[in-house]
Order: C-alpha cells, then sequence, then structure tokens
C-alpha cells in the first residue's frame, strides 16, 4: 500500500547543507520504526525537477551504495530491500538542493523530484549583509562564516535559497524526507508546515561555508496569504541535516510572526522547518474509476481548511494511506498530475473531523468526462536473447513516462492527460543485452482501451559502450549524441599516435589514452580513468597507468565505425568492456 509522503504539513523548510557538529543528545521515543520491516523490491526511479524535467547525472546513496541516474533520469533497484515505513536515500547533483527522500518498496514507478539552485546572489563576508530572493531575505553579521575546516572565511560568498510555499501543488513532492519528527523532549511526532526555504553557502574556491560558533543569522520567511490567518503568532523551527542518518526533523528554536513572515534565527544552515506539532490518525482508502477498476498514481491530497495540505499517490492496487492531523477540519481532493501545469480534478470531498483511524473504502473517481485512455502491452525479445534490465518509454506531448515489466514480460498502464487524435510513442530497451526495439507510434482515437502490438527489442544499440565492473554484470550503454556521449579522437599535442577513448553520461565517466598499435593487437592505456556507478547500483572507481589495454577489430576514422574491447585489473579492481562507435 502506498505511503504518504507524508501527510504532514508544510512550512519553512531552510535548505543548507551541512553537517551539525553541535548536535544535541537526545533519548529517542522512536514510533515511526516499530513496524519496520524489509522488503526486496524491483523498481525504477525517475528524478525530475519542478518543471518536471528528466534530471540525468543525479547521485543516489542508499544503505552506502551510490546509484546514478542516467540519460533518461532512471535509477534501476533490481532486489534492494527497503523499508516498509520509508527507507530514506540522499540525492545530489550540482544543480540541486542535496536533499534526503523516502522512499517506499513498490513495484513499478518511484517519481522523485529535485529543487532547483536557481540563480545565486552575492555578498562580501566582512561586512553586515541583507540579502534578499522571492520569498525569503537573510541578515548577515560581519565575520560570521567559517570553511570546512572551521576557518574564519573573509571574501565573497556566493548563495543559493529557494522558498518553498506550501500552498504550491508541488510543495510536497519537493520536500525533503516527510514530516516525522523529534521534540526538543525526544518525543516522536508529526508535523504541519507552513513554508520551507532552501539554502547554499560558497565561497569564491567553491569551498562549503557554514555560520561561526557564537555567531547567528536571521532569516525572514514570507508567509502565504492563503495560511495568514490560521498561522499561529509563534511557533517552533526544526531542522535536518544533509548527513541525517534517519531524515526526522529536529526541534531548535522559535519563529515570530512579523506582518507576513515568519522570522527566526540559526546558528547552523541545514534544511529548517517552521511547524506546529500535533497528534494525528491514520486515513486510508482505495480510489476507482466507474468501471470498478483502480487507478494507479493520482495525486491525493488532504487539506486542513484554511490551512496547509499533504499528499500521497495511490499505489498499483489504487490504495493510499498516511497520518493526518487530528482534531480539525479536513477535505480531500484527487486529481490525474499531468505535469507543473495541469491538474485534472477527479473527487472532491469534506472528510470532516477526525478522532480516530479512519478507512474511507472505495473512493469512486468521476472521470467519465476525462480522456483517460489505458494502454496494454507485452514485450518480446529475440531468440536466443533473454529479456534483462529492461523497461517501457512512453512519450506523450505532456512529456516521458516509464513502465517497468511485470514478469510475463507484459505492461500496463492509465493515463487522464492525453487528447484525441494525439500521437503517441512507445519504445522499449535492453541495458543488459544492449537491444532496443525502436519507437512505435500511435495516434490516439475515440477508443480509450487501446492493446498495443508487441515490442520487439530485437535491434542492436548502432553505437554504444558497455561496462562489467569487478565482475558485475555487462551494462551496454546507448549513444545518444546528448547525455550519454562517447568517441575516440587522435591527440594532436603528442608526437606518438596517441588517441583519447571518453564516454561520459547515464551514470558513467571515463577518460583515457592509449597508442595506436594496428587491428587485433592490444595496445595498453598510457592512462584510464573509470568513476560513477552501474544501472545494478555498483559503484565504479578505478585511475591508473600502463594497467588495461584496448584493442581494436575495426579502425575505420573516416566516417565508417570503431569497434573494440577493453579489459584489465588494477588493485583489487577489475574492468571490461565493449565499444561501437561511428566516425
Amino acid at each position: 500500500m502506498k505511503t504518504w509522503n507524508c501527510l504532514c504539513f508544510l512550512a519553512c523548510l531552510l535548505i543548507i547543507f551541512s553537517c551539525r557538529k553541535d548536535e544535541k543528545t537526545i533519548t529517542i521515543n522512536d514510533e515511526f520504526e516499530k513496524y519496520t520491516q524489509l522488503i526486496a523490491t524491483n523498481s525504477i526511479i525517475v528524478l525530475r525537477n519542478e518543471r518536471n524535467d528528466l534530471i540525468s547525472g543525479a547521485v543516489m546513496t542508499l544503505d552506502g551504495t551510490q546509484y546514478t541516474s542516467n540519460s533518461d533520469g532512471l535509477i534501476f533497484l533490481k532486489n534492494v530491500p527497503l523499508k516498509n515505513t520509508g527507507h530514506l536515500v540522499q540525492i545530489s547533483h550540482p544543480l540541486y538542493f542535496k536533499t534526503g527522500k523516502r522512499i517506499y518498496p513498490k513495484k513499478g514507478i518511484i517519481e522523485l523530484h529535485l529543487i532547483s539552485k536557481g540563480a545565486s546572489l552575492q555578498f562580501s563576508s566582512q561586512t553586515a549583509s541583507t540579502v534578499t530572493f522571492s520569498g525569503v531575505s537573510y541578515q548577515f553579521p560581519a565575520n560570521a562564516l567559517i570553511d570546512v575546516n572551521g576557518l574564519e572565511y573573509k571574501g565573497d560568498v556566493k548563495i543559493f535559497s529557494n522558498h518553498l510555499n506550501p500552498v504550491n501543488p508541488n510543495f510536497g513532492a519537493m520536500m525533503p524526507s516527510d514530516l516525522r519528527a523529534y521534540d526538543s523532549d525526544g518525543k516522536s511526532v508529526y508535523l504541519t508546515s507552513y513554508g520551507m526555504v532552501a539554502t547554499e553557502l560558497y565561497g569564491s574556491n567553491g569551498q562549503s561555508l557554514q555560520i561561526a560558533p557564537g555567531k547567528k543569522v536571521k532569516i525572514s520567511m514570507h508567509l502565504d496569504s492563503g495560511l495568514a490567518a490560521s498561522a499561529p503568532n509563534s511557533l517552533p523551527i526544526w531542522y535536518i541535516s544533509d548527513q541525517s542518518s534517519n531524515g526526522i526533523w529536529k526541534e531548535e528554536g522559535r519563529a515570530i510572526k512579523v506582518n507576513t513572515n515568519y522570522e527566526f534565527e540559526v546558528t547552523h544552515f541545514s534544511f529548517w522547518n517552521c511547524d506546529v506539532p500535533g497528534n494525528y490518525v491514520n486515513l486510508k482508502g482505495q480510489v476507482k474509476n466507474l468501471l470498478g477498476n483502480p487507478i494507479v498514481n493520482l495525486w491525493v491530497t488532504v487539506t486542513v481548511n484554511g490551512g496547509p495540505s499533504g499528499y500521497a499517490t495511490t499505489d498499483l492496487n489504487g490504495k493510499f494511506e498516511g497520518l493526518v492531523p487530528a482534531g480539525v477540519d479536513i477535505k480531500i481532493k484527487i486529481e490525474e498530475v499531468c505535469d507543473v501545469s495541469m491538474y485534472v480534478k477527479l473527487y472532491e470531498a469534506n472528510v470532516g473531523v477526525l478522532s480516530a483511524d479512519t478507512d474511507l473504502g472505495i473512493i469512486q473517481a468521476n472521470n467519465q468526462n476525462i480522456n483517460t485512455y489505458t494502454f496494454t502491452g507485452k514485450v518480446d525479445v529475440c531468440p536466443p536473447n533473454n529479456l534483462g534490465t529492461s523497461y517501457v518509454k512512453f512519450t506523450s506531448n505532456r512529456g516521458v513516462q516509464y513502465m517497468i515489466l511485470n514478469s510475463d514480460s507484459s505492461y500496463s498502464f492509465t493515463n487522464n492527460c492525453l487528447n484525441l487524435g494525439e500521437s503517441v510513442s512507445f519504445e522499449a530497451a535492453d541495458y543488459t543485452n544492449g537491444f532496443g526495439s525502436g519507437p512505435t507510434s500511435i495516434t490516439l482515437t475515440s477508443q480509450r482501451n487501446v492493446q498495443l502490438s508487441n515490442l520487439t527489442i530485437c535491434t542492436p544499440f548502432d553505437e554504444y559502450v558497455s561496462v562489467s565492473y569487478n565482475g558485475s554484470q555487462e551494462y551496454y550503454y546507448k549513444r545518444d549524441g546528448q547525455v550519454l556521449i562517447i568517441g575516440i579522437y587522435q591527440d594532436s599535442s603528442t608526437v606518438n599516435d596517441e588517441y583519447g577513448f571518453y564516454f561520459f553520461g547515464s551514470g558513467l565517466e571515463s577518460y583515457s589514452n592509449f597508442i595506436y598499435s594496428g587491428l587485433n593487437v592490444a595496445s595498453p592505456f598510457t592512462s584510464f580513468k573509470l568513476l560513477g556507478s552501474l544501472i545494478n547500483g555498483t559503484s565504479m572507481n578505478l585511475v591508473c597507468t600502463q594497467c588495461l589495454n584496448i584493442e581494436m577489430s575495426q579502425f575505420d576514422k573516416s566516417g565508417g565505425y570503431i569497434v573494440g574491447k577493453y579489459w584489465g585489473t588494477s588493485g583489487q579492481n577489475s574492468v571490461s568492456g565493449k565499444f561501437r562507435i561511428k566516425t
């Protein structure tokens, strides 16, 4: 069953990334983990930003293992144990705020959203400065910052900030972790939030900066007009660092409402949140369409009347479940989220005041006037191949979606965001064997239940590089000319017949040099570097000289193909692979 992300409500998140060195030690009464079980999970994680764009090259850390999103913004989890109460992962990317997210065991697609850093502002650390972004401002005293070594920083400071407004429909998806928290006494609570902010500081050499001991920075966060009437005059503030091992907020300090802003002081930069703790009850239900079929991946929003809201998504059985505030009047809304600018409302109702756990039972979504299309299909392979790590990509005017296959290689999904006469396409790819189906396009008609022709994964990738690391499964990566780039070029700066061999993107990074010695002749790399992670999450780090070999079976530098293989061992690590590159 799908769990909320979390039906706890959203406010002052201040994202400033550094490990807190003076955290208060408290005795934890942890109610969050008492029903925890580990469930083996096969899923595809899709990483997107607030505009729904796919994010490639993001690094996700799960229990010490690093995964990197490929050129389609995907991370594959194969038989990975996840907590049924939510498993914390940390995600980082140079263009986005580093943040913890909680994922749940399910078969299929898990969509996670990152917060863009956007444009930065600059100020001098040696003078008192006020820096203002949309929705948030900072008051820095002079000489108040230190670097990662604890030394006073003097110079220009680059600051990134992003205010998250809890009335924004994307707020729940963008926030870090969920709203589980420990109060100042160590009691487990859930939070009702009134806004969030993300912040990162960097010095002139790109070094991360923090607030110096004994100094404080004042933050003023705008309070949305829709929440002003219900917002308390004072509330606790909460933080969560990017080094948090459990993704749970901790109480530290208070914010005061001044006109239409919450003002508070902080002694360290991390995620911050202005929230009210409260008692909660469990709310669940199941969403079905007018034909009685469950509807997957709908956006379920529960709102405190006159206050903030939280969200969940329906699982493969159309079910949702999570914690909501007790003792207050709440309402529920169910929508299909097409993209950041289009939401199709399927259901809305007042729930009332809850004092005990509640099951809403079956909710019938009134989608008879919505262009709901259900697609069903299957993937075949050409003998003697077996189907490896594969997915189906669906492309429409609203963007790209991905489907993981059932055990019988079938797939099925419903979309409420399509239009009659629109052209959509389907394509399957197999990373294990390096084969694809190519795209199949159809034009949508009035027939809403669409049985698709089988997608046959039969065509080898035309240009590719494959990688096996320390005896892992060999995975093939298709050159797409944009994110995944591979090539071989002659290095004109050398006196020998030296070449550079490179591939990067889709979680891979390799730059190497070798001297070409002819066809079917093994030549040592004069230098070799391979970093990143494979589709299955295997982390790679191999940098050496004169330790690996490369061999060409075809070497046409004038509009033909360069085909070959590479292999070798350095210390405890070994790597091998193949490549085919069109010149």
